[in-house]
């Protein structure tokens, strides 16, 4: 989902910032054409080279294998995310992936959509967290919390919105099947009315 990820590599990009780590957002060209290998690139973070990462974000509710997966071990599907990314760049077992200029660091952040982080992301976390601390008056463990706050929060933004799009999209299906039971004159739920959709919904016949 667009958002979740949208959401997720901004608030790196913010603390990248706040850490005073010279950063890039979405670099175009990189394998020429306009191909974006990562959401954001450290330029000179791999001995003066640039380091591209990529943020990921898996459901882990998708299907059965991954609640089985997150049952099992909350951050697996994060850890999947991760090599699913490796193998679509052709990246080597270091993790670098050939292009035009020479090979280049690609590191993928993963994410389950219920809050597991990769070890990448872990590590990340914590790297960023230490330059934001050495850079300021805080504590380092302000910063990795505030840091893990704002991750938290963008993922259950991102699935509150979700939410309620689906929710939505199936209110609308209802609507068109009980329209007359459900909107009031103006073609709109009416606010006022105390209804409850599924027992109204048990009196409509469904079409085969």
């Amino acid at each position: 989902m667009s958002n979740r990820h949208d959401h997720l590599r901004d608030t790196f990009v913010h603390f990248l910032r706040a850490a005073s780590i010279v950063s890039q957002k979405e670099v175009v060209g990189v394998l020429g054409g306009k191909d974006r290998v990562g959401d954001f690139v450290l330029p000179f973070a791999d001995n003066n080279n640039p380091v591209y990462f990529d943020v990921t974000v898996r459901a882990p509710l998708i299907d059965r294998q991954r609640i089985r997966n997150t049952i099992a071990e909350p951050n697996r599907v994060a850890e999947q995310g991760v090599q699913d990314k490796l193998k679509a760049r052709k990246a080597t077992d270091e993790g670098y992936i050939e292009t035009p200029s020479g090979p280049a660091k690609f590191v993928p952040l993963g994410f389950s959509a219920l809050g597991g982080y990769s070890a990448n992301a872990s590590n990340f976390v914590t790297m960023v967290s230490k330059e934001w601390s050495l850079r300021s008056t805080l504590h380092y463990s302000v910063c990795a919390n505030n840091m893990h706050n704002k991750i938290s929060f963008a993922l259950w933004r991102s699935n509150s919105i979700s939410l309620m799009n689906g929710l939505n999209s199936l209110l609308k299906q209802d609507l068109e099947l009980c329209g007359p039971i459900y909107r009031n004159k103006w073609g709109e739920i009416n606010p006022d009315d105390d209804l409850n959709l599924c027992e109204l919904a048990e009196d409509v016949d469904l079409p085969p």
